[in-house]
């Protein structure tokens, strides 16, 4: 085989010498009206073209970059950073912040805030002035898609998931008047839903029923439970109730006066 290995090196070399004569001529021959330099400024025009076209498709990309990259620490994206996901570790000590970068220099762009570990504290994401409105992330798993927006100049939500749980509860605490729940998502209850679980070992897969509370500062559906306040980041019921209540296929059941509760707040986006 080594001959066969020669014989194909020549023939590249004798290519490579065919395809220099070939561009040389075509550099000084000349041709009627010239149509050699006129091809040969069509090339060059493509060839600039197309480098123009890669500049841009490089900055297109860049902008809807999935690259992502962990932090621990506030960090204020930045326009050239590259990156699409940022992936915030908060802890317990202090809330972290990411901060979205200008509308204008950045239209199209896509970014998401992942929260990434179960701190008590809070992943938020904030934008310039009057840009975007903070969204907080306060528990594992949590995130938000924004999107750059031309047309209002602002950061828009495209897409998430935003929740909080109190875990399973002893039902002591709801044998009260009133209940208060904070939910830490930063916004007042028309902004929010919530379902109230019920078990009597507090195990998850044990549930009863599922409650779901219309949150509005009015009567509920379901007898005895009404928002009788609430902040940005906590709500109070009105329970009237010696316990929690319990639906059935049909509707109201009863009320548990004994085991253990668990809310989940979702924020609607």
């Amino acid at each position: 085989m080594p001959e066969a290995t020669i014989e194909y090196d020549d023939m590249l070399d004798d290519l490579a010498e065919e395809t220099t004569e070939a561009v040389t001529d075509f550099v000084v021959t000349k041709k009627p009206g010239e149509t050699a330099k006129k091809t040969e400024n069509q090339n060059l025009k493509q060839v600039s073209n197309n480098a123009d076209d890669i500049a841009t498709n490089s900055a297109l990309l860049a902008g809807i970059s999935t690259t992502s990259v962990a932090k621990t620490a506030d960090y204020t994206i930045l326009d050239d950073d590259g990156f699409g996901v940022i992936k915030m570790t908060v802890g317990s000590s202090t809330d972290k912040t990411a901060t979205l970068p200008t509308v204008a220099d950045n239209i199209d762009r896509e970014i998401t805030l992942y929260k990434v570990d179960a701190g008590t504290k809070n992943a938020i994401l904030v934008g310039e002035a009057s840009e975007f409105t903070a969204v907080n992330l306060p528990s594992l798993g949590n995130w938000l898609k924004v999107k750059a927006d031309e047309d209002s100049a602002t950061w828009i939500i495209i897409d998430g998931n935003i929740t909080f749980d109190t875990g399973w509860v002893l039902l002591g605490s709801w044998l009260a008047a009133t209940v208060t729940l904070t939910h830490n998502l930063g916004v007042y209850t028309p902004y929010l839903d919530c379902e109230i679980h019920t078990s009597a070992s507090g195990a998850d897969g044990t549930d009863n029923k599922i409650v779901s509370i219309a949150m509005v500062d009015a009567a509920p559906a379901y007898a005895g439970q009404v928002v009788i306040g609430n902040s940005i980041n906590a709500v109070t019921l009105q329970i009237g109730v010696n316990g929690a209540i319990t639906l059935g296929p049909t509707g109201f059941t009863g009320v548990i006066s004994s085991g253990y509760y668990r809310v989940i707040f979702k924020r609607k986006l």
